[in-house]
């Protein structure tokens, strides 16, 4: 009976086999949410108080774009200071994306919902991926002209085309990728 205890069953059962398929909008909308609930909570947070310094809390807290813009309009200081907030903002994002992809070849979100970043036709994450491909593939996150076109160029490519990937992966030669079972 003892013997029973260590005896270990053997089925030979077949190894389950992966294949690399472009990653689901879906996730890849989700993961994204993620790394800017990252960017926002941990490295924006001293943007946000630079912010409420130059603007009346309820223009900034009911997204009053009326009274912003006339604000910016009055006062060409205030406006080319938040232009400069705005880039700066936005370098510290595209950091944030370009880094994580160039070392780890996918960021928090990426990872928490399980898509790899690969380059060209490649088939697994390797040290191939270049930080300018990172670099480029991630320029939207700047959000002045004219990478603000990215918002809308970006997703319409993405959705027009048989693997999802946006206008800047092409350009950086670049695809994010799932593992999915056979």
């Amino acid at each position: 009976m003892a013997d029973m205890h260590h005896h270990h069953l053997n089925l030979n059962l077949p190894q389950p086999h992966y294949f690399a398929a472009p990653a689901s909008l879906v996730r890849r909308f989700f993961a994204f949410v993620l790394d800017l609930f990252v960017v926002q909570f941990f490295l924006l947070g001293p943007f946000q108080g630079v912010f409420g310094r130059f603007f009346p809390p309820e223009v900034l807290q009911k997204f009053d774009f009326q009274a912003l813009r006339s604000m910016l309009e009055s006062n060409p200081q205030l406006s080319s200071t938040v232009f400069f907030l705005s880039l700066g903002a936005g370098a510290v994002a595209l950091l944030y994306f370009s880094l994580l992809q160039f070392f780890m070849h996918k960021t928090i979100g990426m990872h928490l919902l399980g898509i790899d970043l690969l380059v060209g036709g490649s088939t697994k994450a390797d040290s191939s991926l270049s930080f300018w491909q990172c670099f480029v593939r991630n320029l939207f996150v700047i959000p002045v002209f004219p990478f603000i076109l990215f918002w809308i160029i970006d997703p319409l490519f993405m959705f027009f085309n048989q693997h999802h990937q946006r206008l800047l992966e092409k350009w950086s030669r670049t695809r994010m990728i799932q593992m999915m079972e056979l």
